[in-house]
């Protein structure tokens, strides 16, 4: 199994049996050329399983042996193994058990896998909500808090939280062992302290600039469950949710990327029958430090060519004197020798001046040098599509997409009438946005009739 441990949390499923794909040192791993790694996992039987990764996608396959496989959504790759060779890297069972299993081991379920997986998210996503709190932060005119609890308070810290005194909106996360809070604005706080118990402790806080005020709880000082915790836990659980949502937009956008991505690079080959030299790397946004999924890398003269994963990662096989191009829409091309490297990071920078020449439409985006203001400026354009005066559009051969105020267009063309602007979005530029179904080009045609053209359905407007 190829798996990146930077991904979601997976697991293999054959009948009752399931084996999680975790990052642990102690699996055997005989490939590491590359960071992800290729796990031996099993046993399994040559017949049909399950890939999970959990809450994201399921690919039902047929298990063959002899063959690695990686996994991402509508995407299985299989390659053959070299058994002789692998099996002789294998690590030796040390029969000896230096590090004995314990016997109180819960048996693991799809149920467990699903509980601690999203226990494990909720405080990733938390780790996201933390306010920053650096001790290093040169700002004189701020002061700090610092907190602790007595001996009698036999409770465990889950987090720690500050707002203005009065708005607990502008609440303020912290992790549990922040126990000095740093660059805060002279004001008046509110500091509470959570347990997992359910009870808190909480304290009105003056601070001054280039001071510290500190506050010692003690047992007298903890409060059960009420309703201003409550609205607390109330405003974190409405943070993580948006979090999560903006997560989930994310990645169905990147996914969207990558769909994109394999159509445009489908006749590149990755080299590997060409050339032995490898070369793998992550391309990630210069500003933001974030991976950047889809971008297209090309042996320069050649038809080699690989495509970024969700995670940023590539893996392409080159001469060692070759050059890359990477190339990523809305981001500067960059060219670099692979002088013999196995390894080659970008970060890419956003090309400012190609941002500003974008111009949105409807579903669509094109330049606006290119952008046609008159239907009769269509013909011609895209193949198959013939445009008589300004009002009537005749499809021949091809059928390109047509989108009538931003809603695809399936009606009668003769009908449509009034039409004010037609906009067309051709080859890469097309198939990019709307995939297959725009191969024969896209019209976008904007009209002032509003919801009354024949054939479309104005309740699917977006």
């Amino acid at each position: 199994m190829q798996h990146g441990f930077g991904a979601n949390s997976a697991y293999l499923k054959q009948g009752n049996r399931i084996h999680l794909l975790a990052s642990n040192k102690q699996s055997a791993s005989f490939y590491n050329r590359t960071d992800e790694r290729t796990l031996l996992v099993g046993p399994f039987s040559p017949n049909w399983m399950q890939y999970v990764r959990v809450n994201s996608f399921t690919t039902n396959f047929l298990m063959e042996p002899a063959y690695s496989y990686y996994f991402e959504p509508s995407l299985l790759k299989m390659r053959e193994l070299n058994l002789p060779y692998t099996a002789y890297n294998l690590p030796a069972w040390d029969k000896w058990e230096r590090r004995p299993e314990l016997l109180h081991h819960q048996a693991l379920t799809e149920t467990k896998i699903q509980r601690d997986w999203e226990a494990v998210q909720r405080e990733r996503l938390l780790g996201k909500l933390y306010a920053r709190n650096s001790s290093y932060a040169k700002n004189y005119r701020t002061g700090r808090i610092g907190w602790d609890l007595g001996d009698t308070v036999k409770r465990q810290t889950i987090l720690v939280l500050l707002h203005k005194l009065g708005n607990p909106d502008s609440l303020a996360i912290y992790p549990r062992e922040s126990n000095v809070l740093y660059s805060l604005k002279p004001a008046t706080y509110t500091l509470t302290v959570l347990f997992d118990t359910g009870d808190y402790v909480s304290a009105k806080v003056p601070v001054k600039a280039n001071g510290q005020t500190h506050v010692h709880f003690t047992s007298s000082a903890v409060k059960p469950a009420s309703e201003y915790s409550s609205y607390l836990n109330q405003i974190i659980e409405s943070k993580l949710a948006e979090a999560s949502k903006h997560e989930a937009n994310t990645a169905k956008e990147q996914q969207q990327i990558l769909e994109t991505a394999r159509e445009v690079t489908f006749s590149y080959t990755s080299g590997a029958e060409q050339y032995r030299h490898e070369v793998t790397g992550v391309v990630k946004d210069k500003n933001n430090g974030e991976p950047l999924p889809g971008v297209t890398i090309v042996l320069k003269g050649t038809t080699v060519g690989a495509s970024t994963d969700g995670s940023g990662r590539y893996r392409i096989y080159v001469p060692d004197s070759g050059i890359l191009i990477f190339r990523y829409i809305g981001y500067v091309s960059s060219e670099e020798k692979v002088n013999s490297r196995g390894k080659i990071n970008l970060d890419m920078d956003a090309d400012r001046k190609q941002l500003q020449e974008v111009v949105v439409v409807g579903y669509g985006m094109e330049r606006s040098s290119s952008s046609i203001a008159a239907a009769t400026a269509v013909q011609g354009k895209v193949s198959g599509v013939v445009v008589r005066g300004n009002s009537t559009i005749s499809v021949r051969d091809a059928k390109p997409l047509v989108i009538v105020d931003g809603i695809p267009f399936s009606g009668d063309h003769t009908k449509l009438e009034k039409v004010t602007a037609t906009k067309v979005l051709r080859g890469e530029a097309a198939t990019a946005l709307y995939g297959a179904s725009a191969a024969g080009g896209v019209i976008i045609i904007t009209t002032n009739q509003g919801g009354s053209v024949p054939g479309r359905s104005s309740s699917s407007q977006v």
